[in-house]
């Protein structure tokens, strides 16, 4: 009875019965799915493009989502000779843990600002340029990249041809921008968090009349992790009242992840290592990494860090020695893998 929804004439019925399908193992679902990637817009079909990538792995084509409708043809046809070459041994089940990474690594470069993502191999796989010194990047599904421009006192939403799809005008000079999973965008200035809508309507303001922030990640629970520029790691509720604080180390713009167990990573960059901190503040791990900017907790366990004066981005494992490494001479500042 379910099968028979894959011929459903209402495309957003076939897209949602098809992911669910794909991923019990059901191969006539996956067609379904490729066929939709021309049929729908980039923002609704998000979720089948990303099964598919899942799928591949680092054999996925190197198309993207677009909103021309040659471009989504031209991504359909790849993705149909992806499958006709794959599609009798891809590996369609998705188990309950988390997903695979796709391996693909971002890097924000300053001075000028360039934003690029690598596959594994190093290899570019695209890049955008032309910012008023971003200090953040995030890749959203569906190929977006959200920006916060500090000079242009903007966070924009742009596809992969640089185009906005959104923005957020500012009053004050923006650190980062986070993603909420309500669709909602948190902005951090070093005078205030922001929360705002879709459509751009500030649903929280947290006003800091010192203007001493230089990081602040908001959590599911609506609290927020924030470290000022005296090197002091404040947990707020989702109001802005302070919980609880203490000393973590001075750091750049943007240098915190907040992990899922509730653990805070910090890259020192005048202390020439990453910490980790449990949310009372004792010192759990630490790696030695020279003038760390951002460092990101991978799921495999790894620590992803920017060096920006080593000019190379590193992963270290839990014993703080470099598995993998990738020389950058124009001096990362941020990175993140998805």
């Amino acid at each position: 009875m379910v099968r028979k929804l894959l011929n459903d004439p209402d495309p957003t019925v076939r897209l949602r019965v098809g992911v669910v399908l794909a991923a019990g193992g059901e191969r006539a679902a996956v067609p379904v799915l490729i066929a939709l990637l021309a049929q729908l817009p980039p923002e609704q079909v998000i979720p089948a493009e990303e099964y598919l990538r899942h799928v591949a792995g680092e054999g996925a084509p190197n198309v993207t989502l677009a909103a021309d409708e040659a471009e989504r043809r031209k991504c359909r046809d790849a993705w149909a000779a992806w499958w006709n070459e794959h599609g009798a041994t891809a590996d369609l089940v998705l188990t309950t843990g988390p997903r695979r990474q796709l391996g693909y690594t971002m890097i924000l470069s300053l001075n000028p600002t360039r934003v690029v993502e690598i596959s594994p191999d190093g290899r570019t796989r695209w890049q955008l340029e032309g910012f008023q010194y971003a200090y953040d990047a995030q890749v959203l599904p569906g190929d977006r990249v959200l920006i916060a421009e500090y000079n242009a006192l903007r966070v924009s939403e742009r596809n992969l041809k640089n185009e906005v799809l959104w923005e957020k005008r500012l009053m004050f000079n923006p650190i980062s921008a986070q993603r909420l999973p309500s669709g909602n965008t948190f902005i951090v200035t070093n005078s205030a968090l922001i929360e705002v809508d879709k459509t751009g309507k500030e649903m929280l303001t947290i006003q800091r009349p010192q203007g001493d922030l230089t990081a602040a990640q908001r959590l599911r629970d609506g609290q927020i992790v924030c470290v000022t520029q005296q090197g002091s790691c404040l947990r707020l509720d989702a109001a802005g009242k302070e919980l609880k604080s203490f000393p973590c180390g001075q750091i750049t713009m943007g240098g915190l992840d907040v992990l899922p167990n509730g653990r805070i990573l910090i890259a020192q960059y005048s202390g020439n290592k990453v910490v980790e901190f449990d949310p009372d503040g004792k010192m759990m791990w630490q790696a030695s990494v020279a003038t760390p900017t951002s460092a990101v907790r991978l799921p495999n366990g790894n620590t992803l860090v920017a060096s920006t004066m080593g000019q190379q981005v590193l992963e270290l494992d839990r014993t703080g020695k470099t598995v993998w490494e990738f020389k950058n001479p124009q001096r990362p500042w941020k990175v993140r893998r998805r």
